[in-house]
């Protein structure tokens, strides 16, 4: 569904529209089930990785001000841990 290509949306539609209608699904609800799910692929999967980046960067402003040095250090260690582990260096 997030894809943007207006042709496979169309072959989605079709599969989607007659598999619901072999369930029992009335077509006009169906279109209209599909409609919605078509909208929620637009602006959903943006929508929702903003909000979860809004709070860790919440998080991380209020970790700095409250514990102020042990955020960048521990961030900074990380790194280099990843580092010495990709180069294969000791401790």
């Amino acid at each position: 569904m997030g894809k943007k290509i207006r042709k496979e949306m169309e072959q989605q539609r079709e599969r989607f529209v007659s598999g619901a209608i072999q369930q029992g699904i009335q077509p006009g609800q169906a279109e209209t089930i599909f409609e919605l799910l078509a909208k929620f692929a637009d602006y959903g999967f943006n929508k929702s990785h903003a909000a979860a980046y809004a709070l860790v960067s919440y998080h991380t402003a209020y970790m700095k001000t409250h514990i102020p040095g042990r955020v960048p250090r521990s961030l900074n260690d990380a790194g280099h841990e990843q580092h010495r582990q990709a180069v294969g260096v000791s401790h």
